[in-house]
């Protein structure tokens, strides 16, 4: 049986348990106040690509697109997004995971717009669907936090800017956190508010008056410094800066506040006074200060009226300082604005805001608006017009708490007790299956979807001469080098390769794990090292990554001879400019490379170039060529054919020719030329370039028979027959003529 209820009026409290539909369903307030909050956010959007056009050179849109990649879908469906999560407590970073930056700088009007719709539509909610309990009410405000929190992480991390590498998020811890106190706070609030006022019932009346006057004195000075901030920014620093204003507009105001009432801002070791940052908010924000300093004193006197008996009270004295001094906190929690960044294991940040000391500089200040409130403003109402008295005597509505009324509390009904034992074995059911998952997530992501997995996977493919799956695993730049040798036909005629590995070490740099190995079968091959990024998920919940910079390939780095268009390695022809040098990505292991590979005229010395792991780069070894037979028989044959055609003459000294003899006499006749021996060149001083200049290494020979007037003029000719020898030796340079070789003689 129930116990009996007390005398007089009293409140049933009925301890309920919502049903899991009713859960669910208590996040639509939430989601929806998220969608205005985007809707704001993409308000904002238009302010932030604005300024950035206008801080282009020039204005110009054009200069602005390239500046942020505005013509990127992307970026325009993301930027909103990741707005709204600065707005609700993400940082915004950018990074690729061994380099990372963060800005954590909340644009309030988002984060006021999310709060206020939340506490809106939650408030509707409960008076169309009335709760029945109080911790009802809880537990369907913090569902709905859960669920909003974990969409809107997940949303915010999916619509991430990325470029080349790098991604822009704000989706953070501080994101899920800031979300879900948000959602939670707003959400109970605006379901109690349905139910009556929001005031605490132990505050008194002159706590309330003074927490009411606090709120409207720092949301007026608020709404009138960002106009003030903006006209200051748009003389002082230009229409960019005054944009930005606009979109981070509160926080600015808060700051202004601050350094209008005497505080300062905080910057990394000093502080900035209002005068510090020139005359005109050095003058017109203590002005503003004072202007609703002496507002707010006749305000508290016209909302206080003549209540002498409250007035004779000690603690009356210190209601408007410990309201003021309250306020102060929030303020310089909300206009902290931080950076913060790291690179591999160097972390470091720095943060802006309102000093804290304006706390005790605001208690001091409601404690002066209080001596204003009954020594000056008795005086000063008496001139004030009378609508504006009227309006400034407005307190707050519920200004005496309730009396007390006496609760019964009835224990839970039979059928609310099974559904919340049903609610608890489904809590645990599900968070062992969660956990079971985890565990199974946890143990497939540490062996198949581990960096050491993947790094694996690549140095398998290199054990199995599989190359082209190697550069599938980890991509090259085909702008810094060439992959034609990435290919299985080329590396599996490669020596010296890789014929096993043993990983030594793992170390993780944020998104970037660098994976040491010592590698079998190679030069140099202890100690290399893999870096590894993330690439992306795999199967929802596991990490991909990939080994980036190429793995273990290097730049290879072959000089072409102005007589070849291709190179031949491993016998693999690649196409290649004469007379430059080519790049070309190899993999650890030794080549053969012939530079000179679509040459008929040049024959290579065959010379192993060994490509070690972590090399930057490697020359080939390419020794100077050979002429091939090809070539040395058609610069033969040219002789030969000089030669025999010189054999034609009747001269004794042919012009043109190698041969030559002196004959005797003064007059010769029937002279005929006859080759006795062919003269050869030597290859000795070939290296490998044309023109290229060759002389004999054995001379020629060839005997010249004629007949001389042996009478020298004297009387009858007598005609007497002579035979010489000639010794002669030939110097030929040899040039290409396009691809065909061409022999210039020069006979000495």
């Amino acid at each position: 049986m129930l116990p009996p209820p007390p005398n007089g009026p009293t409140r049933t409290v009925v301890a309920t348990v919502p049903t899991a539909r009713a859960a669910l369903r208590a996040a639509v307030e939430p989601l929806l106040a998220y969608a205005f909050a985007l809707a704001a956010a993409v308000g904002l959007m238009v302010l932030v690509v604005l300024a950035i056009a206008v801080g282009s050179d020039g204005g110009d849109a054009a200069a602005a697109a390239d500046d942020i990649d505005i013509e990127a879908i992307g970026v325009l469906v993301g930027m909103p997004f990741q707005l709204a999560g600065m707005a609700l407590g993400g940082s915004l970073t950018l990074g690729d995971g061994a380099f990372r930056v963060s800005l954590f700088a909340p644009p309030l009007l988002v984060t006021a717009v999310f709060t206020i719709a939340a506490f809106l539509l939650s408030r509707r909610a409960e008076t169309a669907r009335p709760s029945a309990s109080g911790p009802e009410r809880v537990l369907l405000a913090a569902s709905g936090g859960v669920v909003t929190a974990v969409l809107v992480v997940v949303a915010t991390r999916s619509l991430a800017m990325r470029d080349e590498g790098l991604s822009l998020h704000a989706a953070s811890v501080g994101l899920f956190f800031g979300v879900l106190a948000l959602a939670f706070a707003s959400g109970l609030l605006g379901r109690l508010a349905a139910h009556g006022s929001l005031w605490p019932h132990w505050l008194p009346a002159d706590g309330r008056r003074a927490a009411h006057l606090v709120s409207q004195y720092v949301l007026v000075f608020v709404a009138a410094g960002i106009p003030v901030a903006v006209l200051w920014l748009l003389v002082d620093a230009g229409p960019e800066a005054a944009l930005f204003a606009v979109v981070w507009g509160p926080t600015v105001a808060l700051v202004a506040f601050g350094m209008g009432h005497l505080g300062a801002l905080s910057v990394p070791g000093s502080h900035e006074f209002a005068w510090d940052l020139g005359w005109f908010p050095g003058v017109v924000l203590p002005l503003l200060a004072l202007l609703l300093t002496v507002t707010a004193a006749t305000a508290w006197h016209l909302r206080r009226g003549e209540d002498r008996e409250l007035l004779a009270q000690p603690a009356s004295w210190t209601s408007l300082a410990c309201a003021f001094g309250a306020a102060a906190l929030p303020i310089c929690l909300l206009s902290t604005v931080g950076i913060s960044g790291g690179l591999f294991e160097l972390t470091g940040g720095v943060t802006f805001g309102v000093a804290y000391w304006l706390i005790p500089v605001l208690a001091v200040w409601g404690a002066v608006i209080e001596v204003l409130s009954r020594f000056v403003a008795p005086s000063l109402a008496s001139a004030v017009p009378g609508p504006i008295a009227r309006r400034l005597a407005v307190g707050p509505s519920h200004l005496r708490p309730p009396a007390p009324v006496p609760v019964q509390r009835i224990p839970m009904s039979p059928s609310d007790r099974a559904r919340a034992k049903k609610a608890l074995i489904g809590a645990a059911v599900v968070g062992g299956l969660g956990l079971g998952v985890w565990i199974v997530v946890s143990v497939v992501g540490s062996s198949a979807y581990s960096p050491e997995s993947y790094a694996e996977d690549y140095l398998d493919a290199l054990v199995e001469g599989d190359a082209e799956r190697a550069a599938e695993l980890s991509p090259v730049d085909d702008d810094e080098a060439a992959d034609a040798l990435l290919t299985n036909e080329v590396y599996e005629a490669a020596g010296d390769r890789i014929t096993g590995y043993e990983i030594t070490d793992l170390q993780e740099f944020g998104d970037t794990v660098t994976v040491t190995v010592d590698l079998e079968g190679v030069e140099n091959g202890d100690g290399v090292e893999l870096s590894l990024e993330e690439d992306g998920s795999r199967a929802l919940f596991f990490s991909a990554w990939k080994v980036t910079d190429g793995g273990l390939a290097s730049e290879l780095t072959v000089s072409v001879p102005e007589s070849s268009s291709s190179v031949e390695v491993n016998g693999v022809e690649v196409p290649a400019g004469a007379g430059s040098d080519v790049d070309l990505w190899a993999l650890p292991g030794s080549y053969v490379v012939n530079p000179y590979g679509d040459s008929e005229w040049l024959e290579p010395v065959e010379t192993e170039t060994v490509v070690s792991p972590g090399s930057w780069g490697t020359y080939a070894e390419t020794p100077e060529p050979e002429p091939s037979e090809a070539l040395t028989t058609f610069v033969q044959t040219e002789i030969e054919g000089w030669v025999e055609g010189c054999m034609t003459a009747t001269e004794p000294d042919p012009a043109d020719c190698p041969q030559e003899i002196y004959p005797y006499g003064d007059e010769q006749r029937n002279l005929e030329w006859r080759l006795d021996q062919m003269p050869t060149v030597s290859w000795d001083g070939f290296y490998g370039s044309f023109p290229a200049n060759l002389s004999s290494d054995a001379p020629g020979e060839a005997s010249a028979t004629y007949e001389y007037d042996d009478s020298y003029g004297f009387g009858k000719p007598s005609w007497v027959e002579e035979t010489e020898t000639s010794t002669f030796y030939v110097s030929v340079e040899v040039d290409l003529d396009g691809d065909e070789p061409r022999v210039t003689f020069d006979s000495y």
